[in-house]
């Protein structure tokens, strides 16, 4: 995604779902249903205006240059983030979604990238991959990476069991 930086942590997941694409595709996007099942690590995505207020109606379609405002726990710690993100990519078509996050004077940036593989016997591979630079992450990488890898982990199973259970 952004080559002019290099990761201080990078942190991926891989999950195979039960389901064809179209339908873990329809879940990955379908962010205003997100509290229904995503109970763990992101369970809320609120899609935002240009003034970064939350949209009227969350069913409108998100796509790329879209804001929408995260809201994370990760495992075994009681800390929720809320953090205002940027849609980088999203293609509906293939299920691609990627956000990047800036805090505060760039003390962190994270960039997020989502995909979606349909392989020949109709499953489907979801594979996510976030990298995070700038001063803090060097405190994510001593503190946190654990906790990330479970929480992206977590997420990828909640979204097999969502979309398993509606194919």
């Amino acid at each position: 995604m952004d080559s002019e930086h290099k990761a201080v942590v990078a942190v991926s997941s891989s999950t195979a779902i039960n389901a064809p694409r179209h339908v873990v595709r329809d879940v990955l996007l379908g962010f205003a249903s997100y509290p229904e099942w995503s109970k763990s690590f992101v369970s809320q995505v609120v899609l935002l205006d240009s003034k970064r207020k939350p949209l009227a109606d969350q069913r409108t379609p998100a796509a790329t240059g879209s804001w929408v405002r995260v809201t994370a726990c990760l495992p075994n710690t009681t800390s929720t983030h809320v953090n205002d993100e940027v849609i980088l990519e999203l293609d509906a078509e293939t299920g691609t979604l990627a956000w990047r996050y800036v805090g505060y004077w760039g003390a962190l940036t994270a960039e997020r990238i989502q995909t979606l593989h349909e392989a020949e016997d109709g499953t489907t591979v979801y594979k996510t991959h976030e990298d995070f630079w700038g001063p803090f992450a060097w405190i994510l990488k001593w503190t946190s990476v654990p906790n990330l890898q479970a929480a992206f982990d977590v997420f990828g199973k909640e979204l097999k069991e969502r979309a398993e259970s509606l194919k």
